[in-house]
């Protein structure tokens, strides 16, 4: 793992969260989203820690015994709260806690424990059981994927454009990954936000982040039109070719009397 990566904060934090006395109380955990995609191929710097649950509701019990460990190793953190979002959770009868806590370790690093909904579930490995890990290239791809119909960031883009400029992930890839998770028809809505070129007014950039290489809003917003467009023109062709080849299979061939036959009426 590319610890180097991250910044000196970040990777001490990351550290702390794996020492044998921290890591059982992670269990369950997959670190996710940016700081794992620079975790494995050092594209950019990464500043905070998405660690996601992937069963169900955050173990609530456990969080502030990870807390009281993280500060035995020298880790203090405080939480972070989002009125307005406590507010409308309560509203809906829920708990926000439940599904999400926000912390800042340090004073500088944002550490975010949040439960994966049912869709995400289905792209991310592993149990309440399993020990803490870092998200592969592909959950990296089909979360990222996924996270581009809910949200215009341009740190997202900058990932997806590396991971398929460099790693050879692919429009089609991005399709599966709303397949796979059960949400096809926000295929249109990701592409639609990806194409725009528009993030949204709370984007962080990402220029002061990129890291060997560092694509200008334009140039991500042209790769990613041109790719979308090679896919859906190949699979309009598939489609129209399966579609005929299923009308070939389906016209009756025409009946021919035997010349036995004829002869006989004659």
């Amino acid at each position: 793992m590319l610890t180097s990566a991250l910044r000196p904060d970040t990777a001490a934090l990351w550290q702390a969260l794996q020492h044998p006395e921290v890591a059982p109380l992670l269990r369950g955990f997959v670190l996710v989203g940016g700081s794992a995609l620079t975790l494995r191929i050092g594209h950019r710097v990464s500043e905070d820690l998405d660690l996601a649950y992937s069963e169900g509701k955050l173990p609530v019990v456990r969080i502030p015994r990870l807390m009281d460990a993280l500060a035995r190793h020298g880790i203090d953190c405080v939480r972070q709260h989002d009125l307005a979002a406590e507010e409308e959770f309560f509203e809906s009868g829920l708990d926000l806690a439940d599904y999400q806590q926000n912390f800042v370790a340090q004073c500088s690093v944002k550490l975010t424990l949040v439960s994966l909904d049912q869709s995400a579930r289905t792209l991310i490995g592993g149990d309440a059981a399993s020990p803490l890990r870092v998200a592969t290239l592909d959950e990296i791809f089909k979360t990222k994927a996924l996270v581009c119909a809910d949200r215009s960031k341009t740190r997202d883009w900058y990932d997806l454009h590396t991971l398929m400029t460099e790693e050879g992930y692919t429009i089609a890839d991005l399709h599966n990954a709303f397949v796979e998770s059960g949400q096809p028809s926000k295929y249109d809505i990701a592409k639609s936000r990806m194409t725009s070129g528009r993030p949204e007014a709370s984007d962080e950039g990402y220029l002061q982040l990129a890291g060997r290489s560092k694509p200008t809003l334009d140039v991500m917003r042209d790769y990613f039109e041109a790719g979308f467009r090679e896919f859906e023109v190949a699979s309009m062709s598939g489609a129209l070719r399966l579609e005929r080849e299923a009308d070939q299979r389906c016209v009756p061939k025409p009946r021919i009397a035997s010349r036995r036959k004829r002869d006989i009426a004659r």
